[in-house]
């Protein structure tokens, strides 16, 4: 039995930095055993120290050096949903994760790509506890595959932002072309379509691809699409590839197919 397969992937990476401490014999009774360095003289100015003195006990989990998930208690707020999930945007991605508010369109990573998601209905008011607002990232209007911003909104007085998931690697210094992506199908496609007897290309786009998974890779232009038909030996596949527009290489593919 195959199963068309969705992914939604999100790891936990958490950085602590070391202490240095004086040897025992080398100290008097009224010295700290911790020695003092510039890094503990100086305020700490990164974003998340920013945003931690700005939002007193909340905290982040990191996958592979960027920030995957911010936690703890209430970090902003609106007049509804859109608005404090919007208001987070504009606040703080800048800090966080590098991009500037206007990158992140209000298209959620689900299916159907719309921007808001209840979550936890309840049955008799079919209000929902929560609303799960969705981002997708973009560097000069092309979307950046497998990336994500989502922001969890407690929806009572206030709508209280209260958990932000992401997975967005570094594209720092990429920057796409000004002129628009021309893809040509039997270009791009070729070196996928060898491995198939027959197939049907669909869901073809331009992206920025910069990795899978929250690991960061070189950002490059890729054309994303689904080759779905039969292999050489007439078996069923179907797969979503990423490949150079030029030359047709494959940068990246994923089998849409589950084997029960």
């Amino acid at each position: 039995m195959a199963l068309i397969k969705q992914t939604a992937l999100i790891a936990t990476l958490l950085a602590v930095p070391g202490l240095c401490a004086l040897a025992a014999n080398d100290r008097t009774p009224d010295m700290d055993r911790k020695v003092l360095t510039v890094r503990d003289l100086a305020p700490d100015t990164t974003g998340k120290a920013r945003f931690q003195q700005a939002h007193p006990g909340t905290g982040f989990t990191e996958n592979y050096g960027r920030i995957e998930r911010v936690y703890g208690k209430a970090f902003g707020g609106g007049v509804n949903a859109a608005e404090a999930a919007g208001s987070f945007v504009r606040d703080h991605v800048g800090e966080l994760w590098g991009l500037a508010p206007e990158q992140f369109l209000p298209i959620g990573p689900w299916g159907g790509g719309l921007h808001a998601q209840p979550l936890m209905t309840d049955p008799i008011t079919n209000e929902a506890k929560f609303m799960l607002m969705g981002f997708i990232p973009h560097v000069g209007g092309l979307p950046i595959y497998d990336s994500a911003l989502r922001v969890l909104v407690r929806n009572e007085p206030g709508f209280p932002v209260v958990l932000a998931s992401a997975q967005i690697p570094d594209v720092a210094g990429f920057a796409a072309p000004d002129a628009p992506v021309i893809l040509d199908e039997q270009t791009f496609s070729a070196q996928a379509r060898m491995r198939f007897a027959n197939a049907e290309i669909t869901g073809i786009r331009s992206v920025v691809f910069a990795g899978v998974n929250g690991e960061t890779q070189p950002a490059r232009i890729g054309a994303e699409f689904i080759l779905e038909g039969d292999d050489l030996l007439g078996q069923y596949m179907k797969y979503r590839f990423i490949a150079d527009p030029i030359t047709g290489e494959i940068i990246y593919e994923d089998n849409q197919i589950l084997h029960a």
